[in-house]
């Protein structure tokens, strides 16, 4: 119970098992549900930082780790072209995330929170698809590739429908998991 705890209200641990849960979450590891955790913890993440750099520094580290895992082969073809291109990306990254942070920490109710939060992360995806520097690889909804018989509805939304499946099914359980007190500050 004391791990639980201090893994929720510390920021690097919180870091550390992001970027691991996410990292394990994408083929070959056969762990998508591991998404589900690792964005309640990055939600959590966004709530406890005291300040924008503290956001950047630590969403970044949690984003390194996570590119590191899934992307590492890149390394391959040329060591610094694919720690640059690993880097580059972690730090796109954070931009959602300082929404995400903005509208979690917001005297919203909840569910204008949870639709900036999801919108955030997908225009995110949906950029990351369509740009010169496109980089599909990491979109939520590839993490469920190895689980097709869950997401059949893939076929009608495509993979940003998986995406965002995910990113409200977890955002409405981080608000039902912050207990009631959060329950009447989210004015469900």
């Amino acid at each position: 119970m004391n791990f639980l705890y201090s893994l929720w209200n510390r920021p690097y641990l919180l870091t550390l098992a992001i970027g691991i849960l996410l990292g394990l979450s994408f083929p070959p590891f056969p762990f998508p549900f591991l998404q589900i955790p690792a964005l309640l913890l990055l939600y959590r993440l966004a709530e406890i930082t005291p300040g924008k750099r503290q956001a950047v520094f630590y969403s970044t580290i949690a984003f390194v780790i996570w590119n590191t895992i899934t992307t590492y082969w890149m390394t391959f073809a040329t060591m610094a072209g694919g720690i640059a291109a690993i880097l580059a990306n972690s730090l796109v990254m954070t931009v959602p995330f300082l929404i995400m942070r903005h509208a979690l920490r917001s005297s919203r109710p909840f569910w204008i929170k949870a639709a900036i939060v999801t919108a955030a992360w997908l225009s995110f995806e949906f950029l990351h698809h369509h740009w010169d520097l496109a980089w599909p690889w990491l979109t939520l909804g590839n993490g469920w590739s190895n689980a097709v018989a869950i997401i059949q509805y893939v076929s009608v939304t495509g993979i940003l429908g998986v995406s965002a499946w995910m990113l409200l099914s977890t955002i409405f359980l981080y608000g039902w998991l912050s207990g009631p007190a959060a329950a009447a500050r989210y004015k469900w």
